[in-house]
């Protein structure tokens, strides 16, 4: 098909929906049930291997403390000052945990997303254990915790072999980020948005792409307000396509609206809140794509794993509590035994560190590598790639030897835990 170029936010149906000190900021030089059967995608993605291929969310949004390497005001995405319990992390309890809005604690403690040394950390554990990319959720030009980092992870990523794509968040081209008074002006914007990230991004080596188009996902908005749904609808589609610099491989989250397919080639499917739902929808997303597919309607579709789910440590987002118990490694694993229905070309962890949302995978003190490890011999199983689990802590022995003063300091009870000095 050869076509020109949420994050879950608050109350979505109640379900259903920094900085690092003095030598790690970033550079001048940075800048610009069915079968269990596995699809070839040999030739298609940039990305080694015939696939599928595994790739991860990415969150690149942590602020641990200022400029000055003291304690932030703001801890970005480690506080939280909502509704229900607060949580503080200049607050530490006598095993060294700092109160953070997770409640699940990063193996090395809370860290810095401009952090160098911590990125190429993430990077190199997760291409040890088999992922191929991160999705990187993206708020818009400029922005100062998705944006401004680009540069950086490409960069890092180029030097680990990993790709890297732009999860956008298709809420940006409403208020409170922006204010149109018409639905040409929403048109407008999405336009302008995704001409950017292509025309930015989307030339470099380490960037995602699909024939040779970058690929970029999308959370979707809901709702009404004034200007009718929240949602780029299916003839907007193919005018931001026309207004498109390049091609693009655009993947829309749900299948919930077939109208859009063409233009946009391709869906992913995400976390559902129990295991019954959850089942059906990978059900139902392999049947459609496959459908789809048939019609010369979509090219691919993506699906998911999860370890679990909690928000208490952000109360839901305001809207209460919301959880799906991991029990070890159970919901992982359910997940993995649905995963390649249908035969998705990507499969994507949900995710590799949003601990605000208790679905992170990275080495945690509760869990130590124990998902790393479960979804690496997994995808040996899957793709015949080796499986070799004592690499996967090669890249935190090299953060502990890179890391800053502050971060050996957070570390240290975590690297107790797993028995490394």
């Amino acid at each position: 098909m050869e076509i020109k170029y949420m994050k879950w936010t608050a109350g979505i149906a109640l379900m259903i929906l920094g900085v690092v000190g003095l030598g790690c900021s970033l550079l001048a030089e940075d800048a610009p049930v069915v079968e269990q059967k596995a699809a070839s995608t040999e030739g298609k993605w940039n990305i080694e291997g015939d696939g599928p291929h595994l790739i991860a969310h990415y969150m690149a949004w942590f602020e641990a403390y200022g400029e000055s390497g003291e304690g932030a005001k703001t801890w970005r995405h480690w506080r939280w000052d909502g509704s229900g319990s607060k949580r503080n992390p200049e607050k530490v309890d006598q095993d060294g945990r700092r109160e953070i809005s997770s409640v699940y604690y990063p193996l090395i403690g809370p860290y810095n997303s401009r952090d160098r040394a911590v990125v190429r950390y993430h990077m190199r554990t997760a291409k040890a254990a088999g992922v191929s990319a991160f999705v990187v959720i993206w708020y818009g030009k400029d922005t100062p915790d998705s944006d401004a980092l680009m540069p950086m992870l490409l960069k890092e990523a180029a030097k680990v072999g990993l790709k890297i794509a732009v999860c956008y968040e298709e809420k940006i081209n409403w208020q409170p980020y922006r204010q149109p008074t018409s639905r040409s002006e929403i048109v407008k914007t999405a336009t302008e948005d995704l001409n950017y990230l292509l025309n930015t991004y989307g030339g470099h080596d380490a960037y995602l792409k699909r024939d040779g188009k970058p690929f970029v996902m999308q959370f979707n908005y809901w709702g009404e307000d004034d200007l009718g749904p929240r949602q780029i609808m299916a003839a907007e589609w193919q005018q931001i396509y026309e207004g498109l610099d390049k091609n693009i491989y655009f993947c829309r989250q749900n299948m919930d609206r077939p109208d859009v397919h063409p233009p946009v080639q391709s869906a992913f499917m995400w976390f559902k809140p129990n295991k019954a739902e959850w089942a059906n929808d990978f059900k139902y997303f392999g049947a459609t794509a496959r459908k789809l597919e048939a019609e010369k309607k979509l090219d691919f579709f993506m699906t998911v794993l999860c370890p679990g789910f909690d928000t208490t440590n952000v109360n839901g987002w305001g809207g209460g509590p919301r959880v799906l118990e991991r029990n070890g490694t159970d919901v992982l694993e359910f997940s993995m035994e649905h995963a390649l229905t249908g035969n998705p070309e990507l499969i994507q962890i949900m995710t590799w560190n949003d601990w605000e949302e208790g679905t992170a995978i990275e080495p945690s003190r509760e869990f130590g590598f124990d998902y790393i490890d479960t979804i690496e011999t997994w995808w040996g199983k899957v793709s015949g790639r080796p499986v070799d689990l004592e690499d996967n802590k090669d890249g935190l022995r090299e953060l502990i030897e890179e890391s800053s003063a502050f971060q050996k300091k957070e570390m240290q009870k975590g690297l107790d835990r797993i028995g490394i000095k």
